[in-house]
């Protein structure tokens, strides 16, 4: 049985232009132990699909159906109360804009204690050397000077560790990083990344990784999820997606994987452009990618793609999966 499955998700907002549909009939499963990973440029409803898994979607925000299952349990149905019981304890999370997720009115120490405090049932002082163990545990030097600290006397990259280590505190069975490294330099970023793969090895946790960039994608995921405007267009194996020029795929895939090339450092993020999915109302027929597409045909503009499984547990959602072009063109 998988960790988590998300059935048919269609999650909207409503906006004075209307009600945006920002995920549109979303489906995929996690693994124990593995990690999969959510690509797609901005706007591509990564960050709305982790949201929905968290219940924390902003006011306007609303699942309008669908299924989210964790742990053998439908997540969906329950209230806000059972929920916090989750958050923070069995599925953790790192959210984007890293700097702004610590509270700059409280040490370093008062926000890792949190979750041994109301996860862990811990005495503070117990609490207090958890805090200074885990610092250690995400290679900070001098853990004991660090906890005194604010947030604002830390770097971005220290200021991440303190993240990771929160997100780690109660060894968590799923962790859902939302663009952990976006705000980071490249030789930081790798540093995270390390960082990340090294805990989830020593925890046995399972990790949803959002990411624009597919360097990420690359040297972090066993899985990837392709999204595109609300929509999942591919879904395989990593190894798969990033195989040869025998394998093939979605033309936005095919895009992802000309820019930038394999060869390019992890930190060198794909920017093709904002996706249409906040300006988009599901009005039209067709694919949503059809306007990019230099394959597109009559009936792709006229008829929604149902998935095509092209191979064993590879899935594509498109008339005319290419066969081809994988990194820099070659």
């Amino acid at each position: 049985m998988p960790l988590l499955e998300v059935k048919n998700l269609h999650t909207n907002y409503l906006t004075r232009r209307g009600v945006v549909q920002a995920v549109y009939d979303v489906s995929f499963s996690l693994k124990r132990g593995r990690t999969l990973g959510i690509v797609g440029e901005a706007g591509s409803g990564k960050t709305t699909s982790v949201l929905s898994i968290l219940q924390l979607l902003d006011k306007n925000g609303r699942i309008d159906s669908g299924e989210i299952w964790f742990d053998g349990e439908e997540i969906t149905k329950m209230d806000q109360e059972q929920m916090r019981q989750i958050r923070g304890n069995d599925i953790s999370f790192i959210f984007q804009g890293l700097p702004m997720s610590l509270n700059p009115v409280f040490t370093v120490e008062e926000q890792v204690c949190e979750p041994f405090l109301v996860h862990q049932n811990m005495s503070k002082a117990e609490a207090e050397n958890k805090v200074t163990e885990m610092l250690s545990l995400v290679n900070i030097a001098d853990p004991e000077s660090v906890k005194k600290l604010y947030p604002h006397q830390l770097s971005e990259g220290m200021r991440q560790r303190i993240m990771i280590a929160m997100a780690f505190a109660c060894e968590p069975k799923l962790l859902i990083a939302d663009e952990p490294t976006s705000s980071l330099d490249v030789t930081i970023q790798a540093q995270i990344l390390t960082l990340i793969k090294d805990l989830k090895s020593q925890a046995n946790t399972s990790i949803l990784l959002t990411t624009p960039d597919i360097g990420v994608i690359h040297e972090m995921a066993d899985d990837v999820l392709v999204m595109n405007n609300g929509f999942a267009v591919e879904e395989a194996p990593v190894e798969i997606v990033f195989g040869d020029d025998g394998v093939f795929s979605h033309p936005y895939t095919e895009e992802l994987l000309k820019l930038p090339g394999l060869d390019a450092p992890a930190g060198a993020c794909f920017r093709m452009g904002y996706a249409s999915s906040l300006h988009r109302n599901r009005l039209h027929a067709g694919c949503v990618f059809t306007s990019r597409c230099q394959y597109a045909t009559d009936r792709c503009r006229e008829v929604e793609p149902e998935w095509t499984e092209v191979e064993k547990n590879h899935r594509v959602r498109c008339f005319y999966p290419r066969k081809g072009v994988r990194s820099n063109g070659r």
